[in-house]
Order: C-alpha cells, then sequence, then structure tokens
C-alpha cells in the first residue's frame, strides 16, 4: 500500500481525476462555496505530486508535503459533507 501512495504515476492520475471533476461539474456548481470541496481536493492532489518528485532530493520536505497532503484531504471530507448537508437543507 506504501509503494502505491508514493508512486508518481498514482500522484499524476489523482491530479488528473481532480481537473477532471472540476471541468465537468463546472456547470452544476451555482454559488462559490460550492467548490469548496473541489479545490481542497484538487490542492491535496498537486501537493502529493511536489511531495513525490521532491522525495529524492529532499525526503524531510517530502514528509512535510505529505502532511500537508494529509490535512487537506480532511479539510476535503469535512468540505464534501458540509455542502451535501448545506444542500440536502436548501432544496
Amino acid at each position: 500500500m506504501g509503494s502505491i501512495l508514493k508512486s508518481k504515476g498514482t500522484a499524476w492520475f489523482a491530479l488528473a481525476v481532480a481537473i477532471i471533476v472540476l471541468v465537468v461539474t463546472f456547470r452544476l456548481r451555482t454559488v462559490w462555496w460550492e467548490f469548496f470541496d473541489v479545490f481542497f481536493m484538487f490542492m491535496a492532489a498537486f501537493i502529493n505530486v511536489v511531495a513525490v518528485s521532491v522525495a529524492r532530493i529532499n525526503p524531510i520536505v517530502s514528509k512535510k508535503l505529505n502532511t500537508c497532503t494529509l490535512v487537506f484531504v480532511i479539510l476535503w471530507i469535512v468540505s464534501l459533507i458540509g455542502e451535501w448537508v448545506v444542500f440536502e437543507c436548501l432544496t
């Protein structure tokens, strides 16, 4: 499992998925706060790509970036749940 998370291919795939989700769901998001989950998902994927790319050069920075990735993943999950709750209350 650790080798999958440290793979450059997996990191780039996650970033591509984040960009595709943003493009496909752009018209569905009518209010500015509906982009929070996509922002946090994109930031987690982008920072993961940077962490994987820098791992050989500077492993200490890579560990710090992995911690930032974890924080953005947690924020993504919280914002996804929050947006779902607000959407269900508004409709």
